[in-house]
């Protein structure tokens, strides 16, 4: 994907003010849910958001 094809599907969604799937779709390739991890008191449960577009998000809660 070009940064034209990238820049046309952001510049399409400025200003929503509701998420809708449609628009979540164009953006999210795919998400993988991973077995949960019990090693610990706590359930643990990985999410990989896999996006369209090539790019590096670090999520801050993890």
């Amino acid at each position: 994907m070009t940064f034209d094809n990238i820049s046309a599907v952001i510049r399409k969604y400025v200003g929503i003010q509701v998420l809708m799937l449609a628009i979540v779709d164009e953006f999210v390739k795919k998400n993988i849910v991973h077995a949960p991890n019990k090693s610990s008191r706590h359930r643990r449960q990985n999410i990989e958001i896999v996006r369209n577009f090539k790019s590096q998000f670090i999520n801050p809660l993890v």
